[in-house]
């Protein structure tokens, strides 16, 4: 999408689709599996990449530590970093590790498979958005900037080495919106 202003050609972004909380514990609970349930919490509460989560392997966790490394093969950046593993995702993903028999990766299987399992939920919660894994990345970062409004940490939990690649962030939910008006002017 182009726009101009004064005679400039201006790129349009598109605002990513976001989901609300309420939309993600609803995805949880139509999720048929432990290990379904599992990619859907691991992509929103880590705000991972879909190739950063299916490469991640059991020895790329460390519970006593609660944070999980990212292999730089695995980055867009192509840096080694370090996540925070958040305490809604902490026993259930530390059950699945001492469960799963191999050192070999924690979720083994493809982008597309992980595309068709999160399209497949989506639909099955009735969300009526254009979601994929990546709009988990995105919801996280929103629903962080929401409750932080600091945009800098938001940059740090999802590695950007920019803060204008973060500056999308700083969009806020409708809803939000609506209860911020609401607080101030009640």
């Amino acid at each position: 999408m182009e726009k101009r202003i004064k005679g400039v050609k201006i790129k349009e972004r598109k605002l990513p689709s976001i989901l609300t909380e309420e939309e993600i514990f609803k995805l949880f609970g139509v999720s048929e599996s432990e290990r379904d349930r599992l990619i859907l919490k691991i992509l929103y509460y880590t705000g991972l990449r879909n190739n950063e989560m299916i490469q991640l392997k059991k020895v790329d966790v460390n519970f006593k530590e609660k944070v999980i490394r990212i292999r730089a093969e695995t980055t867009k950046t192509r840096r080694e970093d370090f996540q925070a593993i958040p305490k809604p995702l902490f026993d259930d993903l530390k059950k699945f590790c001492e469960y799963k028999q191999s050192e070999d990766r924690i979720i083994p299987l493809t982008k597309q498979r992980i595309w068709q399992l999160v399209k497949y939920y989506v639909k099955k919660a009735k969300i009526e958005k254009d979601i994929h894994p990546h709009s988990f990345r995105h919801t996280y970062g929103t629903h962080i900037y929401e409750k932080t409004n600091d945009l800098g940490r938001v940059q740090e939990l999802l590695r950007h080495s920019s803060i204008a690649s973060t500056g999308i962030y700083k969009h806020l939910s409708k809803e939000a919106k609506q209860k911020t008006v609401d607080d101030v002017f009640k």
